[in-house]
């Protein structure tokens, strides 16, 4: 008897769906046991490719061998930080067809995530990645291969444009497009055990498109006998030629990706995309032209909110609090509370974002910071640096849940 959520498979082809007879899907609503059913079918990425009324002709149980395995999965941490996970080490986590249109799913979202503000792609057991599925390299014809190819470079494309850093964490042996990999990523951290190679050259087929990438991160020379040997390279060779930005023990390889990780996702978003995309431009032109366009984008970041915070929270030796660095997109900070220093006018009323209060007046001219609980709401302030040790008078939440507070306010009992 076939159940809910349970895995089964087609008996005959649904043309209408674009579906053929052995393809998979789960069960989501039986209309009638034993008479109608509702079948769903995901795409590797997890989109929803058809929804189908089938009858109980028309499905049987799935096998075993018939499920399709997990090649990819994604998860998004607390703290800012994205994780795409290569999943089928059975298969020496190849970048099929599937696997890059997943991974360019998944790029796709992450750019668009305000609450994904660094990438980390890793992969499970002892390979990081062989590379393409060379099962899709024989046989076919000039406009399969192409697909292939152009789905790759989408891909590393994908990567490099993405206005997020993203941080290769590999573990054992890179390969071909898995080298590709590796070396389009803005940071790549190596256990001391892993390798890399290029190695077409010796099945006959030219790693021309990973020497794309390969020959940006590599010295020429060094890239060329990659290319043309296919020898791997140690993990510490890699790092003397650049493929590589550290190296990590085994053991501690996740630990020092994390912390890197947490440390460029504590910095502004604002400041990162702009950032990333001026590296990638300007180290494409000579240097008169880089140093002009550089200066450029130098002026156009200070004109941005968080470069102005970055510097005055500098001056004023406090932590910025910057525009872009909540889940929920409100200024915040990572320890502590935030604020914003003030005065308080004649009329007893808090006034943000200056430094000086006016001179007429001296009972109510005070210098203040101003908080809101993010538990209740409130505002409320006090003199000085006191506020550190306040908590809301509201609900009593702690410094954890305060945020900025960008008008006046009105504040009849400031301390």
């Amino acid at each position: 008897m076939i159940r809910e959520l349970d895995l089964a498979a087609l008996t005959e082809d649904l043309p209408q769906h674009d579906l053929k007879a052995g393809d998979v899907g789960t069960v989501v609503h039986v209309h009638e046991p034993g008479v109608a059913y509702i079948v769903e079918f995901i795409s590797t990425e997890g989109k929803t490719v058809a929804v189908a009324t089938v009858d109980q002709q028309q499905i049987r149980p799935a096998t075993a061998d018939e499920i399709p395995p997990d090649t990819i999965r994604y998860d998004r941490m607390s703290d800012g930080i994205a994780l795409i996970s290569l999943t089928n080490p059975s298969k020496r986590n190849v970048l099929s067809s599937a696997v890059l249109e997943a991974l360019e799913f998944h790029l796709e979202n992450i750019a668009t995530d305000p609450k994904a503000r660094v990438v980390v792609i890793r992969s499970e057991g002892p390979v990081f990645s062989s590379g393409h599925d060379l099962n899709e390299l024989v046989n076919g014809d000039a406009e399969e291969y192409t697909a292939v190819f152009d789905a790759c470079t989408r891909v590393m494309e994908g990567i490099r444009l993405l206005p997020k850093p993203v941080i290769a964490q590999v573990q054992g042996l890179a390969t071909a497009a898995g080298c590709q990999l590796v070396a389009t990523c803005d940071i790549a951290v190596a256990a001391d055990t892993a390798a890399f190679a290029t190695p077409g050259v010796q099945i006959g087929l030219f790693c021309t498109t990973p020497g794309v990438a390969v020959a940006r991160s590599v010295m020429p020379k060094k890239a060329m006998e990659m290319l043309l040997t296919g020898r791997p390279i140690s993990a510490q060779e890699a790092l003397e030629f650049g493929l590589i930005s550290r190296i990590a023990s085994a053991e501690e390889l996740e630990e020092q990706v994390m912390d890197l990780a947490r440390q460029i996702a504590s910095a502004s978003a604002q400041t990162l995309a702009l950032g990333k995309a001026a590296f990638y431009k300007q180290i494409e032109m000579d240097r008169p032209s880089a140093y002009q366009f550089a200066g450029k984008v130098m002026v156009d970041n200070l004109l941005e909110d968080d470069a102005h915070e970055g510097i005055t929270a500098f001056l004023e030796k406090r932590p910025p609090v910057w525009a872009t660095n909540g889940d929920d997109g409100t200024r915040r900070r990572a320890n502590g509370p935030t604020t914003v220093r003030g005065y308080v006018n004649d009329h007893n009323q808090v006034n943000l974002g200056r430094t000086d209060p006016p001179r007429r007046g001296t009972d109510h001219n005070q210098y203040v910071y101003v908080m809101r609980c993010g538990d209740c709401g409130e505002t409320y302030g006090a003199n000085g640096a006191s506020i550190f040790e306040r908590r809301c008078p509201n609900c009593g939440g702690g410094a954890k849940g305060l945020y900025i507070t960008g008008e006046e306010q009105n504040w009849p009992e400031l301390e």
